[in-house]
């Protein structure tokens, strides 16, 4: 069992009522398809026009540049956006892991499910799955100092996201090791997966 998912899960669970830490930052990226997989036009994105991801880095990571650190990817539902975990309504996540020693990376999903789409007899601008496996993940491991193996990476999600952290995690067994859901649709027989 990772430590770091072990953590997360802590932290969600056992949230405090500090504020978040002033080293603790939110940086938003972006993060368009070099490789062609996703056209914002085609791929139905909630309520932005443009493909990033907010990264929260925790605290004390500007302050160690030789410290290489775990990550946690989160997945957003269905209706949400990259901002979904920041709302203090929704995941609320700079209170609940404030403390977290590991960088977060919290990505546009769109509607479509982390997986290719066959839109109207053509692959071209809905590939979700291989976007985050060609072009997302290197560019997070190109750009923050991510530890190595398969224990210090973290893949969850809520709803859609979670069936999208058992379908990207599953596709890079070697890449990440714990997979979280919450309220996940992991059933893949269910008519509306399908």
């Amino acid at each position: 069992s990772s430590t770091c998912a072990v953590m997360l899960v802590a932290a969600f669970i056992a949230a405090g009522t500090a504020e978040a830490s002033g080293a603790q930052r939110v940086e938003t990226i972006a993060a368009p398809s070099t490789l062609g997989n996703l056209d914002p036009a085609v791929a139905r994105l909630n309520g932005t026009d443009r493909l990033e991801a907010n990264v929260v880095l925790p605290s004390g990571y500007d302050e160690q540049p030789e410290r290489r650190w775990p990550v946690v990817y989160l997945l957003a539902g269905v209706s949400d956006s990259a901002s979904a975990w920041l709302d203090p309504k929704k995941g609320d996540v700079l209170r609940r892991a404030k403390d977290l020693p590991a960088i977060i990376v919290l990505p546009e999903g769109g509607r479509g499910y982390f997986s290719d789409q066959w839109l109207g007899g053509s692959r071209k601008g809905g590939n979700w799955e291989r976007y985050y496996l060609d072009e997302l993940i290197p560019l997070i491991e190109g750009r923050y100092r991510v530890a190595a193996g398969r224990a210090n990476h973290t893949i969850g999600g809520l709803s859609m996201g979670g069936y999208g952290a058992a379908l990207l995690g599953a596709q890079l067994p070697t890449y990440f090791g714990p997979t979280l859901g919450f309220s996940s649709l992991w059933d893949l027989e269910y008519p509306a997966v399908e």
